[in-house]
């Protein structure tokens, strides 16, 4: 039976297909109907509506499907080259399905709300298909949304190879609770529990979440990001809160409070704006916009000891007292507040340089002979009083990718004349 069907004059559903209807040839002997076939295209989502008024009380036998795809469209994303094999066991389906975009099994259990149980070798997320971005949007309102036990053993995103995805949550009432997510791979592992409120009414996600990363130079580029830092270790906790979906985070409402911990990495040189707020952090806007007296030490990139900042969120608007960052060459104190969803920046940042680096000292010695070793012989006599008398202070405002650098007139602490050239 060949078919071209199409949905109230809208975009066809399925395109130049032959399917059959009845007992398929080698299927076992069990009644109803079977439905198998080749298909060009089918777009679930033009009949999301008619599917959603089939129940458990609709009279419909359907035993098993086997069917071959081109293409298949499901809630604004495209699969291809798609088989499913499904069959109905008792109450349940059971399915294999074998794609370029997914393969593995499922479950499917219709009792209450439903459940879906599904073991993937691999699942990719295609990007969304731009005409049906607005259709998505003002859709997404079935009446339940089933329960979910979910294991990938390799799962991408659009084109970021996030690696295996466990992920349980059922839903209570109004809200879907996500009992627990876990992504995991060789650079990083993200573990996160936490509530979707009212999700089909008024959307609010609540998660407790935590982030460990082996090399946050790796995970930087196995998400795609621009290489602003080369190695280094990290763990980021907390809480937050937004005004959306799980999946989709509304930076102007993000609320919540984070802690974050980083080592023994390197913030690399990186062109403007690319990178964006981390082009702040590695304080390459200061070396852009602003005279340094120590330049060099971050102009070709600045390694860090250590980082550590306490980060409150409050309607897409981070806050902190003090971002530290420690490093062989000089210490940075950041304060102030970033605003995440229209990319600003109101930051206090203070640099003072460490001279009891060798480095730093050869080259204090070089510019000034009088003063570098005045420097060493202090340095040796009282441990380090240098770090404590000379700090370089800056105002950065503007936007991540064009900031504003004001440097702050700041007077020498008492005694500092005494390194002065008369």
């Amino acid at each position: 039976m060949n078919l071209l069907l199409r949905k109230d004059g809208e975009h066809s559903i399925i395109e130049r297909g032959a399917v059959a209807f009845g007992a398929a040839p080698g299927r076992p002997d069990k009644s109803g109907i079977w439905v198998s076939g080749v298909l060009k295209n089918l777009n679930l989502d033009q009949w999301s509506d008619l599917l959603n008024q089939f129940d458990s009380t609709s009279r419909i036998d359907l035993a098993g499907i086997d069917v071959k795809f081109d293409t298949l469209d499901a809630f604004g994303r495209r699969f291809h080259d798609l088989h499913i094999d499904a069959r109905a066991q008792g109450k349940n389906w059971q399915s294999t399905v074998d794609g370029k975009e997914i393969k593995g099994e499922i479950i499917w259990q219709p009792q209450d709300k439903g459940k879906l149980i599904a073991h993937l070798s691999n699942l990719t997320i295609p990007g969304a298909l731009p005409e049906k971005k607005e259709q998505q949007t003002q859709k997404s309102q079935q009446k339940d949304f089933p329960a979910l036990d979910v294991s990938v053993d390799d799962f991408v995103f659009v084109d970021k190879a996030l690696g295996k995805l466990e992920l349980q949550a059922v839903q209570q009432g109004r809200d879907w609770r996500i009992e627990n997510l876990r992504l995991s791979n060789p650079d990083a592992v993200l573990t996160m529990d936490g509530v979707w409120l009212a999700w089909n009414t008024q959307p609010q996600t609540q998660v407790k979440l935590k982030l460990e990363v082996a090399n946050i130079g790796n995970l930087l580029a196995r998400l795609k990001l621009p290489p602003s830092i080369k190695d280094g270790t990290a763990k980021l906790e907390g809480t937050l809160s937004w005004a959306s979906s799980p999946q989709s985070i509304d930076y102007a409402t993000l609320s919540g409070n984070l802690q974050l911990k980083a080592e023994k990495g390197q913030f690399l040189e990186i062109e403007p704006g690319v990178a964006k707020l981390l082009g702040i952090l590695s304080m390459q806007a200061l070396v852009r916009r602003a005279t340094l007296d120590f330049h060099d030490m971050f102009s070709k990139g600045f390694a860090f000891d250590n980082i550590t900042s306490s980060l409150n969120l409050n309607q897409g608007v981070i806050t902190t007292d003090k971002l530290r960052i420690n490093g062989p060459l000089a210490e940075v104190n950041m304060s102030g507040q970033v605003n995440l969803d229209q990319e600003t920046q109101q930051l206090n940042v203070k640099v003072t340089p460490s001279y009891t680096s060798s480095l730093a000292l050869a080259g204090l010695l070089i510019a000034n002979p009088i003063i570098g070793g005045a420097a060493y012989l202090v340095q040796k006599a009282f441990k380090d009083p240098l770090g404590h008398l000379i700090t370089d202070e800056y105002n950065i405002t503007g936007t991540w990718a064009d900031p504003v650098v004001t440097k702050i007139s700041v007077e020498p602490a008492q005694g500092m004349q005494l390194w002065q050239n008369p």
